[in-house]
Order: structure tokens, then sequence, then C-alpha cells
């Protein structure tokens, strides 16, 4: 996982598409449930139960869904630490 916060989008229609990033965490804010890989801020839906403490630096492979509208927020359904 040596790629730093760049995106594989799989396109998946007119409503967005998923994505996968892996990178080093650049911020977790457990509360608001907010990653930051890079530059990219991600939403962590309540699906993912994972809510602990994800240190700074660590690797992280997160995929999920990305709205059509590039303003709104891409949001991690699926995120394995390690």
């Amino acid at each position: 996982m040596d790629h730093e916060g760049g995106p594989a989008p799989d396109p998946r229609g007119p409503g967005g598409s998923a994505f996968t990033i892996a990178g080093r965490v650049t911020h977790w804010e457990p509360i608001a449930r907010e990653l930051t890989i890079g530059g990219r801020v991600l939403r962590v839906a309540a699906s993912v139960f994972f809510v602990g403490n994800l240190d700074v630096g660590a690797r992280i492979m997160a995929s999920g869904d990305h709205p059509r509208n590039v303003s709104d927020q891409w949001v991690v359904t699926r995120l394995r630490v390690g």
C-alpha cells in the first residue's frame, strides 16, 4: 500500500461511483466519523463497526461510495487496517 491517497474509481452509473483508496491516516475523528488520508476527507458510514482510535500514519485500505456531486463527501463502507 505505497500509494498515498490516490483513488481508484469504479464507475457504477449515473448515481456516482465506487472507490478504493489506500494510504496512511493523516487524521481520524471518531465522534464525527471522519477519516483523512492525505488530503481526502472521508465519512465513515455507521455500518462500519470500527470506531476506535486510528493512529496517524497507520496504513489502511478503505472502499465505499463516491456521490456524483463532487462537493459531497466520500462515504467509507469497508475499512481494513494494516
